[in-house]
């Protein structure tokens, strides 16, 4: 429902609108967020938008398109593991730094400390 909280790990997500089945949007950290679905011919679009102010932008988009990476393998009833997932995590990461003019050195430290080494 809209105005509704949910808070974990000490943040909030608020829910701003619903509009089922078509809308949802949620501000995480102070950072409007989306999901809407839209009627195409061929069945319908998932659109997702994330106003990216104070965050890191390369390292928030990659990890937006690694964890939406996962949803048409799940939808055509396959598993994609996280480890498969983020595989191309930090070549994905360089494109999204230069993309947007960032210095990529704290993706590149983020992703040293946390992802397996390179195989």
């Amino acid at each position: 429902m809209t105005g509704e909280t949910i808070t974990g790990g000490g943040l909030t997500i608020e829910v701003t609108e619903v509009t089922a089945p078509h809308r949802l949007a949620w501000t995480f950290a102070g950072q409007p967020q989306s999901f809407a679905l839209v009627s195409t011919e061929t069945g319908c679009q998932l659109i997702f938008t994330h106003v990216i102010d104070d965050l890191r932008a390369a390292q928030t988009a990659t990890g937006w398109e690694i964890y939406l990476s996962r949803l048409g393998p799940h939808l055509a009833g396959h598993h994609l593991s996280d480890e498969e997932a983020h595989r191309p995590w930090r070549e994905i990461h360089e494109l999204y730094a230069t993309r947007f003019g960032v210095d990529p050195a704290p993706g590149r430290e983020w992703a040293e400390q946390n992802l397996p080494g390179r195989a």
